[in-house]
């Protein structure tokens, strides 16, 4: 069906292997984009990227596709250049009824005859096949609507070209297509499709971080296991727009947070009986969402305590959580706090207490300031307070920073470009089913808890070379000044390891604008070395092991605000609140586990 993809230029630039298990040094995206358009007109990038998933897909994972799959991508195939591209170009847009006189695309000089060459193929359906008057209703815009309305009673006054010429795809090419997508990238992900993401490298408007690709061909034993792991996903997805949360992974994984979603439905309804049974189900396995198992204990011993009133339970539940190695460093944490209060409770003798005198837990500071609320933003949604005596305005965490830059503070909305720069090479580094496409902003695994799991060597000694670096050269303050990428950093004092990771990553990656998850190019080199400096290598390893844990939890927890003096080498996460809010969890312990006090101000 598919020539050899050797032969193809196109196909060998875009970083694609040609073997299963092979893996090749992905080069940058420039240059694929620059070999496409030369081998190429530029409008047929979408037909080589949409070839090019088939290409790698049939090539090694066939067994997949049914016959009439097979039978489409035959079909496809055997189009003119015209009709792939008019194919790709509808397949990438809300699928559905489409007028065709709308369709104008560069490259393709005679839409009319490619629309024939997908009527005749079969992979397109014309206006004979609209089946119901909503279908036509959808098409019409708002005027049109007004008119229609306007001329009720009188149809003959409305002059709509409503037997204008239509075209939608047929469903069952959309299905195909879109299986050998999830099987190629090995994510679904309907608000940002992998395929856009390959479209915009291969024409050079997204650069990726360079990594080895190493194509896994026995990721679906037989087309059984993938079609039970696409229904595994529609259910999620179902159950994630109803309850309006997250979503992700193999059949028996996702089932697993399907069940971890059930949770927050038997919480709404009040079910807490059949919610703990729920949640002793989930910890009673040891295989899928393990990195979940911390927050199922937290939830469970509370549901004892607060709503089942079983005190004794909830300290049993804690007990098993505090000798289960898959309960991270967070949730430990929160556990230990909760083992304290309810030994008080019930009069624990001393000699049966768990002690934990060796942590240094301390509270947020909090703080009051003042501002004065002269309106909302434009949106409504924000309020507008006044900055300063130059009736400046601005949002609430603006107040905040005016108020920290009069006591000497340089401040900024928090972010977690540090994280990653720091574990660039334990994130990019090579291991099975991480880096299955050349499009990747992050490790398949990075939101799982496989990630810490399978790097856990390689993180752990990382996190205790940034440790102890505090150890060795003490807190002493080191002078920090940006320099050119080309320049040797000999003159610049870096010698804490934590200061160099960040700065030779930075010096390589910026200047590409490389896309990667949790990194924004918009801060300075030198801004990014002063904060690191003023945290220290204590509380950078701190941070740091709670997002190699849980990486998902932890990116979304960061306080609103971070703030540092270079001067004093001072470092504070400030979480601004109003005087009914509380902190969360994952915002408590950070302050403890990192030695930084959140303030809040209200």
């Amino acid at each position: 069906m598919f020539p050899p993809g050797e032969d193809d230029p196109c196909f060998a630039s875009a970083g694609h292997d040609t073997q299963a298990g092979s893996s090749r040094k992905r080069a940058g995206t420039c240059n694929d984009a620059e070999s496409l358009k030369r081998a190429q007109p530029q409008h047929s990038i979408h037909v080589h990227v949409f070839r090019d998933v088939l290409r790698v897909v049939l090539s090694h994972e066939r067994y997949l596709f049914s016959e009439e799959e097979c039978s489409t991508f035959d079909v496809f195939e055997q189009l003119s250049d015209a009709a792939q591209h008019l194919y790709v170009r509808l397949f990438l847009r809300k699928h559905g009824w489409i007028r065709a006189r709308t369709l104008a695309y560069d490259g393709i000089d005679d839409v009319a005859a490619a629309l024939e060459e997908l009527f005749k193929a079969g992979l397109a359906d014309g206006e004979h096949a609209v089946e119901s008057v909503e279908e036509v209703l959808a098409l019409l815009n708002a005027g049109e609507l007004d008119m229609l309305v306007g001329a009720a009673g009188r149809p003959s006054s409305v002059d709509f070209d409503l037997d204008c010429k239509l075209v939608k795809l047929r469903v069952a090419g959309i299905q195909a297509f879109q299986r050998s997508h999830l099987i190629y990238y090995r994510v679904a992900d309907p608000d940002d499709p992998p395929i856009v993401k390959a479209l915009l490298s291969a024409f050079g408007l997204r650069q990726y971080p360079e990594y080895t690709v190493h194509r896994s061909s026995t990721v679906f034993a037989d087309r059984n296991a993938l079609l039970a792991y696409e229904e595994a996903l529609a259910v999620e997805s179902e159950i994630v727009e109803l309850l309006a949360g997250d979503s992700d992974e193999h059949a028996r994984w996702v089932y697993t947070r399907i069940m971890g979603h059930g949770l927050k439905a038997l919480a709404r309804l009040k079910r807490y009986e059949d919610e703990a049974a729920l949640l002793c189900k989930l910890l009673d396995q040891r295989t899928y969402c393990i990195g979940a198992r911390g927050v199922w204990y937290e939830r469970l011993a509370l549901v004892q305590e607060r709503y089942l009133h079983d005190r004794r339970a909830a300290l049993a539940t804690c007990g098993r959580a505090l000798e289960d190695p898959t309960v991270w460093t967070a949730s430990q944490q929160t556990i230990q706090r909760r083992v304290l209060k309810l030994q008080r409770i019930l009069a624990v003798p001393f000699s049966e207490q768990r002690s934990f005198t060796h942590l240094s837990i301390r509270e947020a500071d909090v703080i009051f300031i003042s501002g004065v609320r002269v309106g909302t933003s434009p949106s409504g949604t924000r309020a507008v307070y006044r900055l300063g005596e130059d009736a400046t305005e601005g949002t609430v965490e603006e107040l905040a920073l005016c108020h920290y830059a009069s006591q000497g503070y340089q401040g900024l909305h928090a972010e977690g470009s540090i994280f990653t720069l720091l574990f660039w090479d334990i994130l990019f580094s090579e291991r099975d089913g991480a880096f299955e496409t050349a499009e990747q902003s992050a490790p398949l695994d990075l939101a799982t808890d496989a990630f810490y799991v399978g790097c856990r060597g390689e993180i752990d000694a990382r996190l205790r070379q940034i440790e102890d670096v505090d150890v060795e050269h003490g807190k002493v303050l080191i002078p920090i000044r940006d320099v050119d990428e080309d320049e040797h950093d000999t003159a610049t004092p870096l010698s804490r390891l934590y200061l160099q990771l960040i700065s030779q990553v930075y010096a390589r990656e910026a200047p590409r604008n490389t896309m990667c998850a949790g990194v924004s190019w918009q801060y300075s080199r030198t801004v990014l070395l002063e904060i690191a400096r003023c945290l220290g290598g204590s509380a950078l390893s701190a941070i740091c092991r709670l997002l190699a844990q849980e990486y998902t939890r932890w990116s979304s927890g960061v306080p609103d605000l971070c703030l540092w003096k270079s001067s004093t080498s001072e470092c504070k996460f400030v979480e601004v609140k109003s005087p009914n809010d509380r902190l969360s969890e994952s915002q408590k312990v950070p302050s403890v586990y990192a030695y930084i006090c959140i303030q809040l101000t209200r």
